[in-house]
């Protein structure tokens, strides 16, 4: 399942505590990423009846890391999921809130560039 969002892109955090950049990659219905103290992986699909995008991404916050809400992790590390849902004009928006269990995160995410041949 090849869709128009398939791609790489920033995606530009902040919450009241700190700020982060994320690298992810959406691809046939699969999301995964990074930043420096995260790590994400899950799932995407196109709901056409009111055009958004829903997401389910599991989180994994690295050993003795920070999140962006500012909760200290301990050397287990720490592991949740997020539901969001993006409008599909997602990469048009100033911003994009996204509840977490956590706390709100203000997000706005950029296309760097389209899947496909690297050559």
């Amino acid at each position: 399942m090849s869709t128009q969002f398939d791609g790489f892109y920033a995606g530009y955090l902040s919450s009241i505590s700190e700020n982060a950049l994320t690298l992810l990659i959406f691809k046939s219905g699969v999301v995964a990423g990074t930043d420096g103290s995260a790590d994400y992986d899950g799932a995407y699909k196109l709901i056409t009846l009111n055009q958004t995008i829903s997401l389910n991404i599991n989180v994994f916050v690295h050993q003795s890391g920070t999140t962006i809400l500012g909760q200290t992790v301990g050397p287990e590390g720490l592991r949740f999921t997020v539901d969001i849902h993006l409008p599909t004009d997602f990469m048009v928006r100033d911003f994009i809130e996204i509840k977490t269990q956590f706390g709100p995160i203000n997000a706005r995410f950029k296309k760097i560039r389209n899947l496909g041949s690297l050559e």
